[in-house]
């Protein structure tokens, strides 16, 4: 059934994400494809270019051009291009120039018909930097002389001239520059999300203030690359305020690069990255003055920008290949790739933009900058993950060690369980990893099963010692105070960490039987929990191989009987099967040694060893009732230094005569550990923990001074 759900639901997801790609791959094809007849007619926005055959005058040069071209000529310089008009010009046509950091006026049959001249806009720079200027045309200026007249104030661009019907001609500037318009659109919009975001996660993730940082950048570079593009003349009546924020953005691009790679890199190289701030801002501050001043224009000091962002780049690569060959950069590889990225798209558009006079400006930085915004929200989500993962094991150690704290406590009481709770914890867990594909446990569940298995004994906590540690089978009315723990442990766990989860039901009812004759409700099969099932498993099998007050441990062979004799009366019939297949395999083995406790290498420890010689010892010196709290006192003082890994030597002293006072003379030898009391009148009981082979020898000297060690 299980495995017929996760076939159904693999099929239904591989059929939502297989139309998803295929919707996907139809909008891609919608938005590239040419169109066809088949669709509805929407109308022409066609234009025809006006390239062929101008006559360029260019100082004392005089030649013919196609265009779009460029001549050699100086700053200042007019350039002339004249042609004749085509024959069947159509009334309320237009025709169409773009002009790069040039004055244009536009001339037919002698007659100026329009310009631009930086002087008259609204922004009065000597410089303007991309703008088109439209001509309106009707039938009777067809077969006329146009001369369009350009005043060079950079390089000798001459770029393409359209004509068409209407406004057709801004359509193909729709065309050409809608898609890096949007783009910039775009990067400013996210960039103002992630600011938005940023300002709100600041100080809740480690990045969030290099967040802040790179939606800075982004919204700077979408504003200078939607200064750049032509539609704007279209969006807004004062185009060529637009110069200005265009230079302002690249000033302070440098600014906004610096502090976010700062972060990024963790302000390891904090003095390098705030020399670069400060130059950049004199650079910007600088270049303001001179250009508001009048001494130079931004256009002319557009150049020693681009060197400096060029020379942070080369910073910031040095820096990388430095953290790569260190190491740090694991800290950042995912951003640290997308970094790459953008520099490698910043180095293209810094090419482009020197030997390509036609280029589409902004183009490659925006892609550069759409990798880097993915890998770096990519990282900051890992980030995330990663931090909570962290969390989360810290809080999974505390619960961890709480657990083992209260172990450790619950097996100290019992004089003869020690490591009870812990083995029983393996048990399960090992059970649970059988389990695992049939039940659907992922290795969290097989921990939290472990760690439920150390806790099932908790209760315990609070039944008296005389019951607890009865020499003997418990009788009815014992019986049932001792059933008590199971429901004691269950109300303790109630206000635990919901970390554990199931742990309440597996510690209430582990002591429930598969035929309803368990305690503490007489719940009957399925309806006793999982967990709780696999957990009376795992007690009983450390029961058996394990030593008690009333009995000594019983034979492999005997336990694997005992095992399938409760299939289906006490234990669960499936579980049992499994749990059998394991003893079998040899994945599940006693972890004692002939009964006892055994510690990390396998050797018995001397809380088992000195609880069996006490027991050997009972029918020769009967223990006096009186010092068993003291006994039950020094198991638990043992059980926690062995927990902690501290080795402990013990002795059983019979004093000399009756006046021998034992423990007034071996007081002086004893650390602040280190016990020593009765067990009878005349038998007392000595544990040092902790002691060098010589001061061993020193000490059972002294002891022999006192009496007899048995």
């Amino acid at each position: 059934m299980k495995n017929r759900e996760k076939i159904i639901e693999y099929l239904v997801k591989s059929f939502c994400y297989s139309m998803f790609l295929v919707t996907l791959i139809m909008t891609v094809v919608a938005l590239f494809a040419k169109g066809t007849d088949r669709e509805a007619n929407i109308g022409s926005f066609e234009s025809e270019t006006f390239n062929k055959g101008w006559v360029v005058e260019n100082g004392d040069t005089v030649k013919t051009l196609d265009l779009p071209a460029t001549v050699d000529a100086k700053k200042g310089q007019f350039i002339y291009l004249r042609n004749k008009l085509p024959d069947d010009i159509p009334d309320d046509s237009s025709l169409m120039v773009r002009v790069t950091l040039q004055d244009i006026v536009i001339s037919i049959d002698g007659k100026e018909r329009s310009k631009f001249l930086t002087e008259y806009a609204v922004e009065k720079s000597y410089y303007s930097r991309r703008s088109y200027v439209v001509v309106e045309l009707n039938k009777e200026d067809s077969g006329k002389e146009i001369e369009i007249s350009l005043f060079v104030k950079d390089k000798g661009i001459l770029n393409e001239v359209l004509i068409g019907p209407g406004n057709n001609v801004v359509y193909k500037v729709l065309h050409n520059d809608l898609r890096i318009c949007i783009t910039a659109i775009i990067v400013f919009a996210l960039g103002f999300v992630l600011m938005v975001l940023a300002l709100i996660i600041e100080g809740s993730i480690a990045r969030g203030k290099s967040l802040v940082y790179f939606a800075l950048m982004m919204m700077d570079i979408g504003i200078w690359v939607f200064s750049e593009c032509g539609i704007r003349q279209l969006l807004l009546p004062a185009a060529t305020l637009c110069n200005l924020t265009s230079y302002f953005s690249v000033e302070i691009l440098g600014i906004f690069a610096a502090l976010f790679f700062n972060e990024i890199q963790g302000r390891r190289r904090n003095q390098v990255y705030v020399i670069l701030e400060i130059v950049s801002c004199f650079l910007c501050i600088f270049n303001c003055i001179l250009h508001f001043t009048g001494v130079l224009e931004f256009h002319d000091t557009l150049i020693f920008v681009n060197i400096w962002l060029i020379a942070e780049l080369v910073v910031l690569i040095a820096f990388l290949i430095m953290d790569i060959r260190s190491g740090e950069v694991k800290k950042y590889l995912i951003i640290s790739a997308g970094i790459a990225m953008f520099v490698i798209m910043a180095g293209m558009e810094f090419y482009d933009y020197y030997t390509n006079p036609f280029h589409t400006i902004g183009f490659y930085m925006c892609i550069g900058l759409i990798l880097l915004m993915i890998a770096t929200l990519v990282q900051m989500v890992m980030d995330i993950i990663y931090d909570a993962h962290e969390r989360q094991n810290v809080q999974m150690k505390m619960v961890v060690n709480t657990i083992k704290t209260i172990a450790g406590a619950i097996d100290a009481k019992d004089e003869y369980t020690g490591g009870h709770s812990e083995r029983v914890g393996l048990y399960v867990a090992e059970l649970a990893k059988e389990m695992a594909d049939d039940y659907s446990f992922s290795e969290e569940d097989i921990r939290r099963v472990r760690y439920i298995g150390t806790l099932h004994d908790i209760g315990k906590i609070g039944v008296a010692d005389n019951i607890l540690n009865k020499g003997g089978q418990l009788n009815d009315y014992e019986f049932e105070l001792m059933k008590k723990h199971a429901l004691i442990g269950g109300e303790l766990m109630k206000g635990m960490d919901n970390n554990l989860g199931d742990l309440e039901d597996g510690i209430r009812f582990h002591h429930e039987r598969y035929d309803g004759k368990g305690y503490p409700e007489g719940r009957e099969g399925s309806h006793i929990p999982l967990i709780a099932r696999m957990l009376c498993l795992a007690d009983c099998y450390d029961a058996m191989t394990s030593n008690r007050l009333y009995r000594n441990r019983l034979d492999d062979l005997d336990v694997r009987d005992e095992i399938l004799k409760g299939s289906g009366t006490q234990f669960d019939p499936e579980l049992t099967d499994i749990f059998v297949k394991l003893l079998d395999e040899g994945k599940i083995v006693p972890i004692t040694l002939e009964g006892m406790s055994v510690n990390k290498e396998g050797d018995a420890l001397q809380s088992s060893l000195l609880a069996l010689k006490l027991s050997e010892l009972q029918a020769t010196y009967p223990m006096k009732n009186m010092y068993s709290s003291h006994i039950r006192m020094l198991y638990f003082i043992m059980k926690l230094m062995e927990r902690k890994g501290i080795n402990a030597d013990s002795y059983i002293v019979k004093a000399s005569d009756a006046d021998t006072d034992v423990l007034t003379a071996m007081k002086p030898f004893l650390g602040k550990w280190d016990m020593c009391i009765r067990y009878n009148d005349e038998i007392y009981l000595v544990v040092v923990f902790d002691k060098k082979t010589d001061e061993l020898k020193s000490f059972e000297t002294a002891l022999k001074r006192q009496g007899k060690l048995i």
